[in-house]
């Protein structure tokens, strides 16, 4: 199921999650904090970032100032896995083929 957030109603996120998840909090705490958490893993890998700039600054390379904001939004991506219940549940989600994820943008 793909969920297209900049045109998804609050109603529509929450059955998505219903299907996916179970049970839920309510509507305007769930919706909020999705457009939130986004915001989030800018912020967070931004600082990480900053923070590796600041550090070393004779370091040029961008990978290793990318390694920290990796790093940093993986932190943030598991604390939200497991804060909305997806944590583990990978083996739950059916591969779809490519030509059928197209099927669903028509």
């Amino acid at each position: 199921m793909i969920l297209q957030f900049k045109r998804a109603n609050k109603q529509s996120v929450m059955d998505a999650f219903a299907t996916i998840h179970g049970k839920l909090k309510p509507a305007e705490t769930l919706f909020d904090k999705i457009q939130s958490g986004l915001a989030d893993i800018r912020l967070a890998m931004t600082g990480a970032m900053r923070k590796a700039m600041a550090e070393k600054p004779e370091e040029f390379d961008p990978r290793a100032f990318l390694k920290a904001a990796v790093a940093a939004a993986r932190d943030i991506c598991r604390q939200r896995f497991e804060a909305f219940g997806s944590a583990g549940q990978a083996s739950h989600i059916k591969p779809l083929a490519l030509e059928k994820m197209a099927a669903t943008y028509r």
